[in-house]
């Protein structure tokens, strides 16, 4: 594989819309979690994510977890993505898994 080079301008509006995105979650999740920070870091986001629950002594690390297969399954082992998989065998601390509600699969079937 070769790393895609994107042109300055193009990259510029990916961070930035990555920016406004995650100011967007921060600013929804405010009304809950008052104290939220937004931060914005660079590298593998499974690493990431535990080193800095680690550097902040985290309670608690909340997590939106994506499935292998970008479409689901909903349910099952392989329904949660390996950043979510690494943050759950490696967080120093709880972690929460939120997930959007499911209702096409429940009730299960017998």
């Amino acid at each position: 594989l070769r790393r895609l080079e994107l042109p300055s301008h193009r990259r510029e509006q990916m961070q930035q819309a990555e920016i406004t995105a995650a100011q967007d979650i921060l600013e929804e999740g405010g009304r809950y979690f008052p104290d939220a920070e937004l931060i914005r870091k660079e590298g593998r986001p499974e690493r990431e994510i535990v080193n800095t629950a680690i550097e902040w002594a985290a309670d608690l690390v909340v997590i939106c977890p994506r499935s292998a297969q970008s479409a689901g399954p909903p349910l099952g082992p392989k329904s949660v993505g390996h950043v979510a998989r690494f943050v759950l065998d490696h967080a120093p601390c709880p972690v929460l898994l939120v997930r959007p509600i499911a209702r096409e699969v429940f009730p299960i079937p017998r």
